[in-house]
């Protein structure tokens, strides 16, 4: 059987799921063949130790990196179309027998209209559970999720749609749509090693009686990413003088733009280290530190071991969370919305402070509150056991091959 993996993207956790997958089929040789298509700078740092594994950078011409998101349905629909086309030229040059998606959101749209001849799986993020009550815009956001849903499950040739820590999900989908298809997969919390040597507070300057607050990695509005530094409005003077905030991660431009011009407008942008002082009175430090920048496996781990409290305030419920599962490995609290799968995953696994929903006055609430507790997370031992990165790449592989 020969098995191709589509990502023609940088962002999110892609990489560390490219690397799962790559390092587990190696080792676990069989008579299937491996293809990964992936974006040229993936390829760079993609390691492979078996002749059955073969990685094909996505050629300049066709190359779909990162482009700005149309939020309209018309804009929806055409990105589909395109990621669907450029997978399907990938699957035909190599005669594949599956096509999996790394990110099958991208063609939801697609394989509703389209019926190839290989079959297909994915990684669905975002799946919608039953409709609740609230707005207008809401109310249609989940009839045309309803309805992409009904489209692509009449397509014969999908086999599994993988469904990030979420069961329940699942079988709402599964009774929903009268299918099978749809299956719990573990996001993998791998082990990771931290920096030798590093610390965050000479890193950052942040003063040792500061509490240290971390939202990190891909940053974006659903993230609640613009929610929490406009959270710092409503905390008094003597509140933002017991902790300084840290954002760190990636932004694509117009984000990083909107960070940038709120940071500058509240004197809160930190200067570079560069143009900081080497002697003479040392300046009060700002509230907020930010980098945008992608952070190294083992900057990333001792971060998250050297901080406070995790902020994973996410607009959309339904949404895992990579971060929290390497948060409650490190044994730290976050801060959540208390609905949904991130919510009941933390007050399962970890240690939460939880918020109704993310808007800058319930944020504010939630780190008013961690400045008067004592921060106490916790390591599950069950959760990580049951989420490593084996157990994730063999729940696909063996999905794909049975």
């Amino acid at each position: 059987m020969k098995i191709l993996f589509f990502e023609p993207h940088l962002t999110g956790h892609r990489q560390e799921y490219l690397n799962h997958l790559i390092e587990y089929v190696s080792a676990n040789p069989s008579g299937h063949e491996y293809i990964f298509v992936v974006h040229p700078d993936f390829k760079l740092q993609l390691k492979v130790s078996s002749s059955k594994v073969q990685i094909e950078a996505l050629s300049s011409r066709r190359k779909s990196g990162p482009r700005p998101l149309q939020r309209n349905l018309a804009g929806a629909l055409t990105r589909s179309l395109r990621t669907y086309h450029l997978a399907d030229h990938y699957a035909k040059q190599f005669r594949i027998d599956h096509l999996c998606f790394l990110n099958f959101n991208d063609v939801q749209f697609a394989l509703g209209l389209f019926q190839p001849k290989y079959s297909i799986s994915g990684i669905l993020f975002k799946p919608f559970g039953p409709l609740e009550n609230g707005s207008l815009r809401k109310r249609l956001t989940w009839q045309r999720k309803y309805f992409q849903t009904w489209l692509y499950t009449r397509n014969k040739n999908i086999k599994t749609i993988f469904v990030l820590n979420d069961h329940k999900a699942g079988d709402f989908l599964n009774r929903t749509f009268k299918t099978d298809v749809f299956q719990m997969l573990p996001d993998p919390v791998p082990e990771l090693i931290p920096e030798p040597g590093y610390n965050l507070r000479e890193q950052f300057s942040i003063p040792d009686d500061h509490k240290i607050f971390l939202h990190i990695g891909s940053l974006l509005k659903r993230k609640g990413t613009l929610d929490i530094l406009d959270s710092l409005q409503y905390l008094s003077k003597e509140e933002l003088s017991k902790f300084t905030l840290l954002i760190l991660g990636h932004a694509e431009p117009d984000l990083d733009r909107e960070i940038r011009n709120r940071l500058s407008s509240s004197q809160e942008l930190q200067p570079s280290l560069s143009s900081r002082r080497k002697s003479g009175p040392r300046p009060q430090p700002p509230v907020t530190r930010y980098l945008n920048s992608f952070l190294s496996p083992q900057v990333f781990k001792s971060t998250l071991d050297q901080c406070d409290l995790v902020l994973v305030p996410y607009r959309y419920s339904e949404s895992s969370s990579g971060i929290a599962g390497h948060a409650i490995a490190a044994g730290k609290p976050l801060l959540a919305v208390r609905k949904g799968l991130l919510g009941d995953t933390v007050a399962e696994h970890g240690n939460g402070i939880f918020i109704d929903e993310c808007n800058p006055m319930e944020i504010a609430n939630g780190l008013r509150k961690a400045l008067s507790v004592n921060l106490m997370g916790k390591v599950s031992k069950r959760f990580l056991q049951s989420h490593t990165k084996e157990i994730f790449s063999h729940v696909i592989v063996a999905a794909i091959t049975r």
